[in-house]
């Protein structure tokens, strides 16, 4: 009997592509039953988007999505509108208003980003003061 002792490494080609087969199966197989007219339900990527007017339906929404492991409760955020409350929701890069039903981009041109990244290339890494000769290089 063979064990197989490698894991598939995250950043690898394959793993965003089994991960996305494993997240539709688990979402078309346990959380089908909130994917009816009385609901928005919408998956991108590992995030999930879930509205309904009534509170008790998110709740169990929660509790079915709990129950597969496939919530992180430091990111889960619900929004119930509440007066005072802001009405926006930001998700996959775009605000939804909920009292006026526009929605727009939730990222503005001009605002720093909040991470840096490192400009390299196989065979020459460039500083971060080189970002022109990166996209040259790069090009070629």
């Amino acid at each position: 009997m063979l064990k197989e002792t490698k894991r598939l490494l995250q950043g690898k080609a394959m793993s965003p592509i089994l991960c996305d087969l494993y997240l539709s199966y688990l979402t078309h197989s346990c959380l089908k039953q909130f994917d009816k007219s009385d609901f928005l339900f919408h998956r991108a990527v590992d995030d999930l988007f879930f509205v309904s007017t009534c509170e008790s339906h998110i709740l169990q929404f929660e509790m079915a999505a709990y129950g597969i492991s496939i919530l992180n409760d430091a990111k889960t955020r619900r929004f119930l509108n509440a007066p005072g409350e802001d009405p926006c929701i930001v998700f996959y890069g775009k605000v939804f208003n909920l009292d006026t039903r526009e929605t727009g981009t939730a990222y503005q041109s001009g605002t720093q980003l909040r991470s840096k990244f490192k400009l390299w290339n196989w065979g020459t890494q460039f500083g971060s003061d080189q970002p022109l000769s990166f996209i040259i290089n790069a090009m070629r």
